[in-house]
């Protein structure tokens, strides 16, 4: 269950990431779904002491949603001082 949760929510997250940063490219908004899932996966399994198929505790939770911000983020800034 936990999983589901924070595939969730790092969809959202990269969902908003995209919003935000107003990228109209069907690749572009794909790249930052994912980063926002891959980045909640990993920060919240990582809190949650790799236990996927169990309860998520809060700070697995509160792990989840600042990974899933934090890896598009990193992403964007990356990719900006490329192109500069």
């Amino acid at each position: 269950m936990s999983v589901i949760c924070l595939v969730l929510i790092g969809a959202l997250i990269g969902w908003l990431a995209a919003i935000v940063t107003r990228v109209e490219d069907v690749p572009g908004i794909r790249r930052d779904l994912l980063l926002g899932v891959a980045g909640a996966l990993v920060a919240g399994l990582l809190a949650n002491k790799g236990v996927m198929l169990g309860g998520l505790s809060w700070l697995a939770l509160a792990a989840g949603i600042f990974g899933g911000v934090l890896v598009p983020a990193a992403y964007k800034m990356i990719e900006k001082r490329r192109s500069a």
